[in-house]
């Protein structure tokens, strides 16, 4: 069985931090995929790309789903966000809970339901309020039943013994369409294609996968005036009021 184990990291967003407890073998490859030349790792193979979007996150994301050339070749391939530090000690324990489904990850420890994660995203100043507007009103209108659940995607494991690149297409459909958020677009993606998705225990903060450290934002968040603070804090309370309309 062959494992491949990778991150991406972006626009110095996150630091990256060496996984614990684990000795390379010849059945598990790690990468690291990166705009960086001078991030260092004695453990990952790097993978030097340049940045195929301006939105830093975006570019994590598009690896994030669809990988690399070359990973078709392994069973398993497994995405960590970058701000997760692995415990590859449980690794066998994580391909064992994944071996039934396309693709496994944590359910979502707070919200079930898009219109809430949404409205969330909106408060948090997680992406642009009106992509993520416009993406909950498109999901409201196509009738995506609000019990599709919620997912936590900071790690997937991807079963190439049950592959589905219609999912993976689809859901990076919705995050070049609408919002980078890519926890709305996986809602999408599972109701095309009616994908069981399987349930890793815990979630991002509490696991024994992993450890999770804040992301840098180095470079990330663009500062913005007194006057564009104040406009875009009436949009979001706008969005979210008819958000919650819709949801009821």
């Amino acid at each position: 069985m062959k494992i491949a184990i990778y991150t991406a990291i972006f626009g110095e967003k996150d630091v990256f931090r060496e996984p614990n407890n684990f000795e390379t073998t010849e059945n598990v490859d790690c990468f690291l995929i990166t705009d960086n030349p001078d991030l260092k790792t004695k453990k990952y193979r790097i993978i030097l790309k340049e940045q195929k979007f301006a939105d830093v996150t975006k570019n994590a994301r598009f690896y994030k789903i669809f990988g690399i050339e070359g990973f078709n070749q392994y069973d398993y391939v497994i995405w960590h966000d970058g701000s997760l530090q692995m415990n590859l000690d449980n690794l066998n324990e994580l391909i064992l809970c994944s071996k039934k489904f396309t693709l496994t990850t944590f359910k979502h420890p707070i919200r079930n339901n898009f219109y809430d994660e949404g409205i969330a995203c909106i408060k948090l100043n997680k992406d642009n309020s009106l992509k993520i507007f416009a993406q909950i009103v498109m999901y409201n209108f196509i009738r995506i039943p609000r019990d599709i659940g919620m997912f936590e995607t900071s790690i997937l494991v991807k079963n190439n013994n049950k592959p589905s690149p219609l999912f993976y297409k689809l859901w990076w459909s919705q995050i070049n369409r609408f919002s980078r958020r890519d926890q709305l677009g996986i809602v999408y993606a599972i109701w095309k294609t009616n994908l069981k998705i399987g349930l890793l225990d815990g979630y991002r903060d509490e696991n024994i996968y992993s450890k999770f450290t804040p992301h840098e934002y180095k470079y990330y968040i663009a500062p913005v005036t007194l006057l564009e603070k104040i406009n875009r804090n009436r949009v979001r309370l706008l969005c979210v009021k008819i958000i919650n309309r819709l949801k009821k």
